[in-house]
């Protein structure tokens, strides 16, 4: 495998959900890494995969509702969600969000 660099402010982004900018950072052959953008009240739907991710708030505040429990995130805390733990996330107010999958999404290359 070849390094890779990826400058965010070159990538497109991508809105799967109204309020939500995705880019995909960088991905090998075993982690990927994106940033989302949140506007303020957007929010990712109750879902589940067999990824293991880490969410990581550099700036702003999410809450994320996993398996019941509400984690409420401000900038610099992170959170691990095991694989096929059903969970969702919304922002209160505008984030952006660090996120890293294991293995890597196919869905966000």
């Amino acid at each position: 495998m070849k390094p890779m660099l990826v400058r965010s402010a070159e990538t497109k982004p991508t809105y799967v959900f109204e309020g939500i900018a995705r880019r995909t950072l960088s991905w090998g052959e075993k982690v990927m890494v994106i940033q989302n953008t949140f506007s303020p009240g957007a929010g990712v739907p109750q879902h589940a995969h067999i990824h293991e991710q880490i969410s990581y708030v550099v700036e702003g505040s999410l809450v994320v509702i996993m398996e019941g429990t509400t984690y409420t995130l401000n900038a610099g805390d992170s959170l691990l969600m095991p694989s096929n733990l059903r969970h969702s996330a919304s922002a209160p107010i505008s984030a952006v969000v660090i996120e890293a999958f294991a293995p890597p999404r196919e869905d966000f290359k």
